[in-house]
């Protein structure tokens, strides 16, 4: 072996030489780069929507955090808008969901009908809502091991709420688990016998 020269790899069937081990086509801080912001804000979005950290800052008084989730769900819909079409990588991977969009838009004409039609407009919101926090997750999550945090956080956010219920059963905090008779058969099933 020569001084200054590299050992050669073995080529593959067709001749092809696969690179040195730890190099790939483009460098970690590259793929960084490409997803950092909007891979932040997708995760803050995340967090907000799995564990719910906005209801317990409020629960010691901080009301307006609650409009953090606006906020963020708005920043979201302007980096999906703006960089699905620029964006190659997003272009490709972005799906409209078109069932769940339906879904979305049939509920818009019964707003005048209801007889809350605030509520019908609340769900509405919440539910274009999902249907932003599903398409964009599509659009910026660029690989499986970016879905499997996703995924860890899902399954991180059972133990989140179980370590708040653990004693009684209800997380005093929060705005739907803190109900005594959400987990109750008897409570719901009572006037049906």
């Amino acid at each position: 072996m020569t001084v200054g020269r590299l050992p050669s790899r073995p080529a593959l069937a067709g001749g092809v030489v696969p690179p040195a081990s730890g190099a790939t086509g483009t460098s970690a801080r590259t793929r960084e780069e490409r997803t950092g912001g909007p891979w932040k804000l997708l995760l803050a979005v995340w967090t907000l929507a799995l564990f719910d950290p906005q209801w317990w800052l409020a629960s010691f008084g901080l009301q307006p955090v609650l409009r953090v989730t606006t906020l963020l769900f708005g920043a979201l819909i302007l980096v999906i808008m703006l960089g699905v079409p620029s964006k190659p990588a997003w272009s490709r991977r972005w799906q409209w969901y078109p069932p769940f969009l339906c879904f979305v838009l049939s509920i818009l004409p019964m707003i005048p009908f209801a007889v809350n039609s605030g509520y019908v407009r609340t769900g509405a919101k919440t539910m274009f809502f999902w249907w932003i926090f599903i398409t964009a997750t599509i659009a910026i999550v660029p690989s499986v091991r970016r879905a499997e945090t996703l995924l860890k956080m899902y399954g991180i956010q059972f133990l989140w709420f179980m370590f708040w219920g653990r004693w009684v059963g209800v997380v005093p905090w929060h705005h739907s688990l803190e109900n005594h008779d959400a987990f109750q058969v008897p409570s719901w099933s009572a006037g049906s016998r």
